[in-house]
């Protein structure tokens, strides 16, 4: 790939064939490149993002000629200058570079365009985890808290450790096969990173609703593994019933109980809340601890949430198996068996 990409740029006869060899090479081992960075004939931006992240803009574009991609440039908060504003996008874009998961949404590669840095990666065409449990009523929402939780794990566990700093359903992107990536590491940092002095602005950026009291204080402490463990648990709330945390409050409400680290009311048990099992409840719960050394680390978070999920499969298959003993033909009844 590295040799067709240097042909193209020495000899531009060469581009439209290059960049449908390495069309069908990424589709297969999408995977691109790092350097040199993404060039204008290999992309073209296209419309404005109805998404827009808390320090971000989200274009969507082509890649090659044939794969749709978002591209996703930081906005800089006010008081961060422009120079280290650079420094801040080359920080998350090198991290996130070296990041392989199947839960984890990869990056393409960085493009330059009119003096702006975006980062470059694939278009998942089914959205935001939230807004797709919202439109896909009979989608398994405790198999896609389970993939975020396998993502985040990675995360945790990468050498150096990597922070996230926003999780919730609108950062977390569902692909074409209903698979679920964690995404937009724009609030995400490394240990190392910790070091550099950032603004107040973007030490404390982020929804209450989701966020750790710890980061709600007047001295706020720096996002750790513990704040996205607590983030990751309301999560759990958002994706079982459908709505954001402490949906019920006026946004300047929020702030007060989720600074003390309060759990936002337990909904009624109805059809609308039927993955919100008491199991399920006591997890997010527990993720959710106002007191960060209580809380579980995403390694004990993903044998939890794969316990949780098998429960939930399990009563399923027997809950299909009854319905066939009802209502099926004998030959049925042992196909549905065998199948269990």
């Amino acid at each position: 790939m590295e040799r067709l990409r240097k042909e193209m740029k020495s000899r531009p006869s060469r581009r439209q064939r290059n960049m449908a060899l390495l069309a069908k090479m990424y589709s297969y081992a999408q995977l691109y490149p790092a350097q040199p960075d993404i060039q204008d004939y290999e992309i073209k931006k296209e419309t404005v993002s109805s998404n827009r992240g808390g320090f971000g803009d989200c274009y969507k574009g082509t890649f090659l000629n044939s794969h749709p991609v978002a591209m996703k440039c930081l906005r800089a908060p006010a008081k961060i200058d422009t120079s280290k504003m650079i420094r801040i996008k080359m920080d998350k874009a090198r991290v996130w570079a070296k990041l392989h998961h199947n839960h984890v949404l990869p990056l393409i590669g960085l493009y330059t365009l009119d003096s702006v840095t975006y980062m470059v990666s694939p278009w998942m065409d089914n959205g935001n985890a939230f807004d797709y449990v919202r439109t896909h009523d009979n989608v398994d929402r405790l198999s896609l808290l389970l993939q975020a939780a396998k993502g985040l794990k990675y995360l945790h566990e990468f050498e150096p450790k990597v922070i996230h700093g926003d999780i919730r359903g609108p950062n977390v992107l569902i692909s074409a096969q209903g698979e679920a990536c964690i995404a937009d590491f724009g609030l995400s940092y490394t240990p190392e990173e910790a070091k550099v002095s950032y603004s107040s602005t973007w030490k404390t950026a982020g929804n209450p609703a989701w966020m750790a009291p710890e980061l709600l204080r007047d001295n706020p402490s720096p996002r750790s593994a513990s704040s996205d463990v607590f983030s990751y648990g309301r999560m759990i709330l958002e994706l079982t019933i459908g709505e954001r945390p402490f949906h019920y409050l006026r946004h300047p409400g929020i702030y007060g109980p989720a600074s003390k680290g309060e759990m936002p009311k337990r909904p009624e048990k109805s059809s609308s809340t039927k993955w919100l099992t008491d199991d399920v409840w006591a997890l997010a719960e527990n993720c959710c601890h106002p007191h960060r050394a209580h809380r579980p680390q995403m390694n004990i978070v993903v044998i939890r949430m794969r316990e949780l999920w098998l429960i939930n499969r399990n009563a399923n298959r027997n809950a299909r198996v009854t319905d066939a003993d009802l209502f099926e033909s004998p030959r049925s009844n042992a196909l549905e068996l065998e199948e269990v």
